[in-house]
């Protein structure tokens, strides 16, 4: 499998198939990442809009540089996506994550209040995870795969730009995010 990235989007080819993905055409993209020394850093296990999804299985080597040029291009259009949707709906939603300045919502469980949240924190467990810390307790009070988070990079900062003590960013750091 090839992933080759250029001027006018990405284009996945397998021995099976090649799909082609624009720029402009790019809803989201799931970013994997795999703590460790002896393990990549991260991987984009998912790229999809215009109806073509493109996914990334099993190791193609250090797809690190590659994350980069991706994310560097699609970061500011997806985080002002995410900004337009909070502003106009006052919630900017991430999938299974939903974040508004009164609280935030995972899946179907009920929201949490903002005075409830301690911090959002990226966990360095594995899969690496996004949990939902609440104050004064010890386990999170809900759980998530990154993987499972579109455009995470733009979910963390919009989390941040809502006041939320956010941590943990630097797992993302290799990755130019």
């Amino acid at each position: 499998m090839a992933l080759v990235v250029d001027e006018r989007g990405i284009v996945s080819r397998s021995w099976f198939r090649t799909r082609h993905l624009a720029w402009e055409s790019i809803d989201d993209y799931r970013l994997r990442v795999r703590p460790g020394a002896n393990r990549l850093p991260g991987s984009i296990s998912q790229l999809q809009g215009a109806g073509v999804s493109v996914t990334q299985g099993g190791w193609l080597g250090d797809l690190v540089p590659t994350i980069r040029v991706v994310l560097a291009r699609l970061h500011p259009v997806l985080l002002d996506r995410a900004r337009s949707s909070l502003a106009r709906d006052g919630v900017a939603r991430f999938g299974p994550l939903s974040l508004a300045a009164h609280g935030i919502q995972l899946r179907e469980q009920p929201p949490v209040t903002r005075e409830a949240i301690e911090c959002v924190d990226v966990f360095g467990s594995y899969p690496v995870s996004l949990r939902v810390m609440l104050r004064g307790k010890v386990f999170p009070h809900c759980t998530v795969a990154t993987k499972e988070i579109p455009n995470i990079v733009a979910a963390l900062e919009i989390a941040t730009q809502l006041g939320y003590s956010v941590r943990g960013r630097q797992l993302f750091a290799a990755l130019g995010a």
